[in-house]
């Protein structure tokens, strides 16, 4: 479900380590000066909103249950970790459709969820798999840019980053890592064929590449005239 709004909600999806959040920083940083710019990474939600998400969005909730459950997480607590990841992913969007800005960037993204909802679980279905209801109730961003780089470079930066934290700081099996991505990148083509999403490819090297600015002024430009078509089919 996407409305029709000028702003353009932002997430970036990729392995751990592939600078999804620099990238996210960088974007924000440059188009700040003459745009407008809402980070919603770490907001953090209140119990009434996810009150309010249960009593007024019913049947996303409900489809959110039963998405998590399609996957069979391994562990009863991973069940009730990813649903509640899942939802805020879910809430974040909404709350981006509200918001008066030019950008909204959630550095997490619905198709990083849903790799990582794959993961934990014993049922490693594909996102092009699951039931076209579930695909229908779901919010999705404007566009996803999907940040590949280096595998064993982001295996460092993740062990780096997570060094100290409590999180799992150590080498991951390559051939499995290796899956993990090939699963996510056919998500984001399944996606792209289907018109869900707008996907922008980013391959992250040492220099940060100027036409990811070009490429998302641009994607909002596309977004504001087809908000315009839309107000002017609906003027009587």
């Amino acid at each position: 479900m996407n409305d029709v709004k000028s702003s353009l909600i932002i997430d970036l999806s990729g392995k751990a380590g592939a600078g999804k959040t620099y990238l996210k920083n960088k974007l924000i940083q440059t188009l700040s000066p003459e745009y407008k710019c809402i980070d919603l990474s770490d907001y953090v939600f209140s119990v009434k909103d996810f009150m309010d998400f249960f009593i007024y969005k019913p049947f996303l909730f409900f489809s959110s249950v039963a998405f998590v459950f399609l996957f069979i997480p391994k562990k009863y607590k991973d069940l009730s970790v990813n649903l509640r990841r899942w939802v805020k992913m879910q809430m974040k969007i909404i709350k981006g459709r509200a918001l008066d800005c030019d950008f909204v960037f959630i550095d997490e993204g619905f198709f990083r969820r849903v790799s990582l909802l794959r993961m934990r679980s014993f049922r490693k279905t594909s996102f092009g798999n699951t039931p076209a209801l579930f695909r229908k109730t779901f919010f999705y961003p404007d566009m996803t840019i999907f940040v590949t780089a280096d595998y064993d470079l982001c295996e460092n930066r993740r062990m780096g980053r997570d060094r100290g934290t409590g999180r799992y700081a150590m080498p991951g099996d390559k051939r499995e890592g290796l899956v993990i991505m090939e699963d996510l990148k056919n998500d984001i083509e399944f996606a792209e064929k289907t018109g869900i999403v707008k996907i922008l490819r980013y391959h992250n090297e040492e220099e940060f590449n100027t036409s990811l600015i070009t490429e998302t002024i641009k994607a909002r430009k596309k977004r504001q005239n087809k908000t315009k078509e839309s107000q002017w089919q609906k003027s009587p």
